[in-house]
């Protein structure tokens, strides 16, 4: 990614943190404090090279280079080897499918009587909702706001099935979110209670201030539903 000015996302980083060194010495940080910034620094360059890979389709490497900027990071902050066991385990499970061989730990586990649905399926439907709950609080009937996100997101693959049963599906998701039925131990459950809470908020404000945060949130619920929906090429339907 190449800025106005010629300068790629990595390159702006570096730049940045060598920037925050510099003040931090002036400033008389601490010998430790200032192993901490470089660390950290470090860690920043490395994710914003991974998100590169990430992005040009080098999900994998990407994912790899992160565990291992994060690993390098703690070890670097003295972290014991110890509790970095898991890190590296999962660090060495992925380079294993490079080689064609699949570590325990990353084996699907068997669902019984319905499709197995990824995280990132769920994270889409968790924003779905959230958007969804902003259209309501900004005064439209669910009918009518179930219905305009269903076509405007094309909830489903399957053609056979009706706009009106796919906008159904999303007020299901809703609901089921809303009364605490998809656990909030799961991580879509929490990103729908923090945008449903954000929601909250905004519909306590007054005037155009309420319908501009509304409206606001409606987009970025939208938005983040589509960027999970990105990562696994699949939309949220079933």
């Amino acid at each position: 990614m190449i800025d106005e000015n010629g300068n790629t996302a990595t390159k702006r980083t570096i730049f940045s943190t060598q920037e925050h060194i510099v003040e931090a010495q002036a400033a008389g940080v601490s010998l430790d404090g200032l192993f901490v910034i470089q660390a950290l620094s470090s860690l920043g360059e490395k994710l914003a090279l991974a998100n590169l890979h990430h992005k040009s389709g080098s999900q994998r490497d990407a994912i790899m280079m992160s565990v291992s900027a994060v690993i390098e990071m703690l070890s670097a902050l003295r972290a014991p080897h110890n509790e970095l066991e898991p890190l590296v385990h999962l660090f060495h499970a992925l380079g294993d499918l490079e080689n064609g061989k699949i570590d325990p730990v990353l084996q699907a586990e068997k669902i019984n009587n319905r499709t197995g649905e990824t995280v990132s399926e769920w994270c889409a439907r968790a924003y779905l909702s959230a958007a969804l709950e902003a259209r309501i609080k900004l005064g439209e009937s669910i009918l009518n706001s179930s219905t305009h996100i269903s076509k405007e997101f094309d909830i489903v693959d399957d053609r056979s099935v009706s706009n009106k049963n796919a906008a159904k599906r999303l007020v299901d998701w809703r609901a089921n979110f809303k009364s605490g039925k998809i656990s909030f131990d799961d991580i879509h459950a929490d990103y729908f209670r923090i945008m449903n809470d954000q929601i909250s908020i905004a519909n306590n404000l007054s005037g155009d201030t309420r319908i501009d945060m509304l409206n606001r949130l409606y987009v970025i619920s939208m938005n983040e539903a589509k960027r999970y929906r990105n990562r696994t090429g699949k939309k949220p339907g079933g």
